[in-house]
């Protein structure tokens, strides 16, 4: 079926599948396809080589089995609308050429087959809840997905990392939490920005706890050496012998005390040394908790 003008279907009732495979549906001014509100009690399905110049309108429209578009073609100016819809399955695994935009605001969709060659350049996933995804792809290609929609929303980072770790695929899960915090400082103040970007730095946000002992052990080792050069002077006579690495914890982690912070006063120059240290060994443990406490709130369910 060829059809220049557009089928409004909207609010329709349809009591099976609607088949719209192989069609060429063209519509400039109005949707190729208006069905807002449609309730499909199976299918919808546009493919096989179906051509779409204009818009293919579903929001709130309700699909109980599959939207099939793979094998279909869009135009540049063509855009895919299924915010609020509730779809069973949307299959878009393969798709000719691309729509400009694909809306899945606040659907509700079973299972969503896709791949990387389909997504638009924009799509819109806030709010967007799903069951599963298939393929299932590596989180460094699903943040690409993430990526394409507009501005910073948490939601779809939450439910793509619960996905994750639902598959039992936790460093993705992880993986996907860190790029939220990275997005998410992209658009804070200042302030926030500069403290998001030690957090990231040193512990990873609490998801890269292996960066949480480099920076001990970097910390450590370069005071170490400091005072190694310049040693402080011992506060008695009685005082223990001067270890280094064992002054530069006890500057550096405040809830450790192993006698030397006590023993030995810095003097010139290094007593600034020692004070920021400190300062740094605080902010250190500080961030080490936050990022803990975060990703332990985070499965500890």
């Amino acid at each position: 079926m060829a059809v220049h003008g557009g089928i409004n279907l909207f609010a329709a009732a349809i009591g099976e599948s609607l088949e719209l495979s192989g069609s060429t549906l063209i519509s400039h001014d109005h949707p190729a396809l208006r069905a807002s509100g449609a309730r499909v009690e199976a299918n919808l399905e546009l493919r096989s080589g179906a051509v779409i110049a204009g818009c293919v309108s579903l929001s709130r429209a309700e699909i109980k089995g599959t939207l099939r578009l793979s094998d279909s073609a869009f135009t540049d100016t063509s855009a895919i609308d299924l915010q609020g819809a509730t779809v069973g399955t949307l299959d878009m695994a393969s798709l000719h050429t691309l729509p400009r935009s694909l809306d899945l605001g606040a659907a509700s969709i079973g299972r969503i087959d896709d791949s990387p060659g389909s997504w638009p350049g924009r799509i819109e996933l806030d709010r967007l809840a799903y069951q599963d995804l298939r393929p299932v792809l590596p989180a460094d290609q699903r943040l690409a997905w993430l990526d394409r929609s507009e501005g910073y929303n948490p939601q779809p980072y939450e439910r793509l990392a619960a996905h994750y770790r639902e598959l039992g695929h936790d460093d993705d899960a992880r993986s996907v939490q860190l790029a939220r915090h990275r997005k998410r400082r992209g658009v804070s103040r200042p302030p926030a920005r500069v403290w998001g970007f030690f957090e990231d730095l040193t512990v990873g946000y609490g998801y890269r706890p292996g960066r949480a002992l480099l920076s001990l052990l970097t910390l450590t080792s370069l005071i170490s050496v400091i005072f190694a050069a310049v040693p402080p002077q011992p506060a008695s006579s009685r005082g223990p012998d001067f270890q280094p690495t064992a002054y530069a914890l006890d500057l550096i982690l405040p809830v450790l005390d192993l006698g030397q912070e006590k023993a030995f006063i810095p003097t010139g120059s290094t007593s600034w040394v020692a004070w920021a240290s400190s300062m740094a060994g605080w902010l250190l443990a500080t961030t080490v908790i936050a990022g803990l406490t975060r990703r332990l709130s985070r499965t500890g369910h």
